[in-house]
């Protein structure tokens, strides 16, 4: 199953665009702060893939991020 995401066409099952990682973690952490649960994990993968989709990787999928994660 095919869709357009802003990238390019990608396969829904097997990608998940770092643009839309970046897109859906914020409401997460403000779900997160409401109920009053602390998801440090989450808040730093928030930054990362943010700073990762602003810098070019926003069509690229969790390798990318690993690979980003590697040369730090």
């Amino acid at each position: 199953m095919a869709r357009q995401i802003g990238c390019s066409t990608i396969d829904a099952e097997a990608i998940v665009a770092a643009e839309l990682m970046a897109k859906d973690l914020p409401p997460s952490q403000e779900a997160a702060r409401t109920a009053g649960a602390a998801i440090p994990l989450g808040a730093s993968a928030q930054k990362i893939i943010a700073r990762f989709a602003e810098n070019g990787g926003r069509c690229s999928d969790y390798a990318g991020v690993i690979d980003l994660l590697r040369q730090s």
